[in-house]
């Protein structure tokens, strides 16, 4: 049963107080405190299928019940890993809260996970991060309640306002292996929608250009790569198989491209749509090359260098 509870601050705040990266010797794992719209996160990146990789504190609480509150955001293979271990007088640990949830993209989702408090326990360890996944995530404001508190049930849209920015990309940066020089590539993402959408915004950019195509229709071009460009993709997609298609063009230098989408539905269900291993290169005239992902980080320390990627804001969100 749910308990009223004063949502008092019971973990240390981040960027405030202490959170220490932590990873054993399979991870290849690279760890930031970012600031997203005016708050400090947790930002980890595991670029290993073993080991794991988290942010880690230490607090103390007296025995009883508790839930771990924190929001998270970015994308997995297999899911994020929330533990807590318990130590008593003489330092023997105690698992007292092990929570995997599944892998894919996350907008931003609430996470609640209850957990007991041992009588003998003199302190606590909580990690927040992912074990033998590949991943890119940033978890805000975590925190402790006391009480087992429930998640709020969500709330189910007969549509919605309009559609952000992207907040940050989960999109990963692509060329193509051995790129001899060759000016131009295509870059292909065939995906399936099970409604009609009811909004779609995209936002795309590339070095040095690119031509954006969506079901064999010419939705924009640019040849800045120092700008990022935002389209409602609405008069370009249907329910059923969409694809999308990125002509992309290379002057000279550094090459790539980056693309996110968020498509909702009448029920508010989001598809996000973004550049990753799933796509396919080829060269214009259609022979095949062998994609290369730049991986999620570069989305923030590519050679695009100073572009706010987290702080992309497109003329207009989308209204429905």
């Amino acid at each position: 049963m749910s308990m009223l509870h004063a949502e008092e601050q019971l973990l240390p705040v981040v960027g405030a107080e202490k959170w220490e990266p932590a990873r054993n010797a399979q991870a290849a794992a690279k760890f930031s405190i970012d600031e997203v719209e005016g708050k400090k996160v947790l930002h980890v990146i595991q670029e290993s299928n073993e080991g794991y990789s988290s942010y880690r504190t230490m607090t103390t609480l007296p025995a009883g019940d508790y839930t771990l509150k924190v929001t998270a955001q970015g994308k997995t293979d297999k899911g994020i890993l929330l533990q807590c271990h318990s130590f008593n007088a003489e330092g023997k640990p105690t698992l007292l809260m092990f929570h995997t949830t599944e892998g894919g993209v996350f907008e931003t989702e609430d996470l609640y996970v209850t957990f007991k408090v041992p009588a003998d326990s003199t302190r606590l360890r909580f990690d927040l991060g992912m074990s033998s996944t590949k991943g890119d995530v940033m978890f805000w404001n975590p925190n402790v309640l006391k009480g087992k508190v429930k998640a709020p049930p969500k709330k189910e849209k007969e549509g919605f306002g309009a559609i952000p920015a992207a907040q940050r990309w989960v999109a990963e940066v692509l060329w193509f292996e051995n790129d001899p020089g060759i000016p131009a590539m295509d870059f292909t993402k065939e995906f399936t929608l099970d409604a009609a959408p009811v909004a779609a915004l995209c936002e795309i950019t590339a070095d040095n250009g690119y031509e954006l195509v969506v079901n064999d229709k010419s939705v924009g071009a640019d040849v800045d790569w120092k700008s990022v460009e935002a389209y409602d993709l609405m008069p370009y997609l249907k329910k059923g198989v969409n694809k999308i298609v990125i002509h992309a063009r290379n002057v000279d230098g550094p090459a790539g491209v980056i693309f996110q989408a968020v498509i909702m539905d009448g029920k508010g269900n989001a598809t996000v749509v973004a550049t990753d291993k799933s796509w396919t290169v080829t060269h214009t005239d259609g022979s095949p090359a062998i994609l290369k992902s730049f991986g999620p980080d570069s989305a923030y320390k590519s050679h695009w260098g100073v572009l706010p990627f987290i702080r992309i804001n497109p003329p207009t969100a989308l209204k429905v």
